[in-house]
């Protein structure tokens, strides 16, 4: 049933924009009568640029936003004035949540309100110091599915909340990390609605601000089509919307690159395996054949494969990739970076982009973009995670039901014990709350231990999705095998557990 919102239904409401928005882009194409040489010229301009050096890439992560008043160097202060004399060549500045611009007005010393937003004062910043610019577009963030602390719902979920995976808090058995109810709030991309509106947020910042390029990033969060929630295959039809949307980008910037004489870049950070990512809805070789996008960063909370996998899908392509060194992935030690640096650059990647790695001073930004220098400075081939790098590693089949299918295990010789539990784990995460509870999911039962009161509750939540029926003492037939096999899992792992 299509549900009514203001006289109208959302879909009618939708697909009245969506064809608009696409009649605009066609109207003005006609408008400006590009013809086949001056397409040919926008693409041999593309390309020219996309070969330029970028040692490194920094990605901000969206957590510079100002919470209240704040000149233009209290905000540049935070993350990126320290950039300036590093090996940074571009930043992916991210503006907050994936459905809208979240940009915030700044003031001058005294004040009062000047004419510059964030992400114009971070272009302004990065071209005055020769560096590119890239708005970088999550394009599915659910750091607002928590009911305790973490962001609000913006506005505009809650008014179109059957876009959504779900419409209120549930919890899923797959497409996961940390806790099982994180996607409820994902966009569910099914729906013409989603990508109508993800064209229009991308369409407005290609129309209104003066960077370099768009990053699609699908690490956060790859998430995106339903099925994927609950271990069930996601089609080639999946497949088919999310390469549609991205013709309609690159149409789109295409047009504005003609119209300001400087072509705007397309750069995509997802999985490293394409076929993983294949299985969350991306079918990148696609992308690559169409000439949708003109740069590959691959991986975040886990790497798949060695690099030298996705740099071959690359270099088939004349497609730079570049290698996302992450603190999710990797422990805050610089030596544990300057081997996981050398190693890609050694397998050929064209740089190295950061994420969640935000202290500036650090050495890593004066080393990891320089191959010749890593090989003379102290670094580590193999390093002890900690607690959160060892969860997130070992979320490869949480996310994507049977995901470990796609991990290279010969990558489990740069840990050292104890090792994530890549292969012989199982679904587990931790519920925040007044009770926080560690939970495991199977493919229809989610079982929660509260530790402080030493409680055991399972629920069915393919049935019972808002967990309202404990079946514990119901169900002994699916409770005892869960709890003997969640509590083996505990006991083993207690050393990163609980001595992180």
């Amino acid at each position: 049933m299509v549900e009514t919102v203001r006289g109208g239904s959302r879909l009618g409401l939708w697909i009245v924009l969506y064809c608009s928005l696409l009649g605009w882009v066609i109207g003005c194409a006609q408008e400006q009568s590009l013809t086949d040489s001056q397409r040919t010229k926008i693409a041999a301009e593309r390309k020219k640029v996309v070969q330029k050096p970028r040692r490194m890439i920094f990605n901000n992560d969206g957590g510079d936003i100002p919470r209240g008043p704040e000149t233009a160097q209290q905000f540049l202060a935070k993350r990126m004035a320290g950039l300036v004399d590093t090996q940074v060549d571009s930043i992916f500045y991210c503006t907050p949540y994936s459905y809208q611009i979240v940009t915030a007005p700044l003031v001058d010393k005294d004040g009062n309100p000047t004419n510059k937003d964030t992400l114009e004062t971070a272009i302004s910043f990065a071209h005055a110091y020769k560096k590119e610019l890239f708005w970088s577009m999550r394009m599915n963030d659910s750091a607002d599915s928590s009911l305790e602390g973490g962001l609000k719902l913006n506005p505009w979920k809650i008014d179109y909340r059957g876009l959504l995976m779900a419409p209120s808090h549930m919890s899923f058995p797959y497409g996961w990390v940390n806790r099982p109810s994180w996607p409820w709030s994902a966009m569910n991309y099914e729906h013409v609605e989603v990508r109508a509106h993800v064209f229009e947020v991308i369409a407005n910042v290609c129309n209104q601000y003066d960077v370099d390029g768009i990053e699609l990033d699908f690490w956060r969060w790859p998430v995106f089509f339903r099925p994927q929630l609950f271990g069930q295959p996601v089609t080639q039809a999946h497949c088919d919307m999310m390469t549609d949307l991205l013709r309609q980008i690159r149409s789109y910037a295409e047009l504005q690159g003609h119209k300001r004489g400087r072509p705007i870049l397309i750069a995509a950070r997802i999985p490293d395996s394409v076929w993983y990512a294949k299985e969350v809805g991306l079918d990148i070789l696609q992308w690559l054949d169409e000439d949708l996008v003109d740069m590959l960063i691959g991986g975040e909370y886990f790497q798949l494969q060695p690099w030298d996998h996705l740099v071959r899908v690359g270099k088939h392509y004349n497609t730079p990739v570049y290698a996302c060194l992450s603190r999710s992935r990797i422990p805050d030690d610089t030596e544990a970076f300057r081997g996981e640096a050398l190693a890609a650059w050694e397998a050929g990647v064209s740089g190295i982009y950061t994420f969640n790695d935000f202290n500036i001073a650090s050495p890593r930004f004066r080393e990891l973009g320089d191959p010749k220098l890593l090989q003379t400075l102290p670094r580590k081939d193999k390093y002890k995670l900690g607690y959160l790098e060892w969860m997130h590693n070992q979320w490869v089949g949480t996310l994507l039901k049977d995901g470990q299918r796609f991990f290279d295990r010969k990558l489990m010789a740069k840990w050292e014990e104890p090792m994530p539990q890549v292969f012989d784990g199982i679904n587990v995460g931790f519920e925040p709350g007044r009770n926080l509870s560690m939970v495991y999911t199977n493919d229809r039962y989610k079982l929660s231990f509260v530790e402080r009161e030493g409680r055991y509750e399972l629920y069915d939540i393919l049935t019972d999705p808002h967990e309202r029926t404990d079946l514990s003492a119901r169900m002994p037939e699916v409770f005892v095998p869960m709890k003997e096999k969640f509590d083996l899992w505990r006991e083993k792992n207690a050393p990163i557990l609980f001595n992180p």
